[in-house]
């Protein structure tokens, strides 16, 4: 799976007022990203495990995909402070 596909890039915009749903994307996000790493490597013992096939694996991540594209689209994710949006009036 190439990590530049189509398939794994997402319009996120820098500032609140430019989408009324979607996280926040300014700056970097180091946690983010341990979290990420640390959920795919446990894909791969999971299918090491059950002795997944290609096709398992790459169903399995296409999963995780989608999960993490729909929680940003939605604006569940927060990948630093700058993510979150303010509650003001």
């Amino acid at each position: 799976m190439n990590i530049h596909s189509i398939k794994n890039i997402i319009y996120l915009p820098r500032s609140a007022d430019a989408h009324p749903t979607r996280t926040i994307h300014k700056g970097s996000h180091p946690e983010y990203t341990k979290i990420t790493k640390r959920e795919m490597d446990h894909l791969l013992e999971q299918g090491k495990i059950n002795k997944w096939t290609q096709k398992e694996y790459k169903d399995a991540l296409r999963k995780l995909i989608r999960e993490q594209r729909a929680n940003l689209r939605s604006g569940k994710t927060i990948l630093n402070k700058n993510s979150i949006r303010s509650k003001g009036c």
